[in-house]
């Protein structure tokens, strides 16, 4: 299947409906991180003639006593504790 029948196929399944958000606080300190990571992880991708991507986890225990994020991209960094809603 071809991306662009993917990508219509899922536009007309999503089409009128309203999409739920989430939302992460990040302190400036965290923000420059994960800015950090992206750009160090791209110029190694380019440098090394690959292609890739990043994930970024949220980790929520259960009762919400302690929720952190997590990016992956070149290296696995813990960003800390982080607080959240979803919308």
């Amino acid at each position: 299947m071809s991306l662009f029948v993917a990508l219509s196929s899922y536009l007309s399944l999503t089409k009128g409906k309203e999409m739920r958000k989430l939302e992460i606080t990040l302190t400036e300190e965290q923000y420059q991180h994960i800015q950090e990571e992206i750009k160090y992880g791209g110029r190694t991708m380019l440098a090394e003639e690959t292609m890739g991507g990043y994930e970024i986890t949220l980790h929520v225990g259960v009762p919400n006593i302690y929720t952190y994020l997590e990016i992956n991209y070149i290296n696995k960094i813990d960003l800390g504790e982080v607080e959240f809603k979803l919308k």
